[in-house]
């Protein structure tokens, strides 16, 4: 029972009152010792899904490519680009 996961939301909100919320999820496992110093919080004893590393061992280019704040963002992403024409 070792399971977790960060989770961000993301909104954007439009003059017109329309909205889109999106959610990111980065689901890992929380191990008992602190391994790396790349980050804060949790990140010395979360491992990510599909890795062996934790998030403190990760560099800043990869955390931010799997992030559950990379995640959230990337979604946004189909309305912002709407927005921009």
């Amino acid at each position: 029972h070792r399971g977790g996961a960060f989770v961000a939301a993301a909104a954007l909100v439009l003059p017109d009152g329309s909205e889109t919320v999106v959610r990111g999820e980065w689901r890992g496992t929380i191990i008992r010792e602190s391994r790396g110093r790349n980050g804060f919080g949790y990140d010395p004893i979360f491992v990510p899904e599909g890795e062996t590393r934790t998030s403190a061992e990760l560099s800043a280019e990869e955390k931010d490519a799997d992030s559950h704040r990379g995640r959230a963002l990337r979604k946004l992403l189909p309305e912002l680009r709407k927005l921009a024409g």
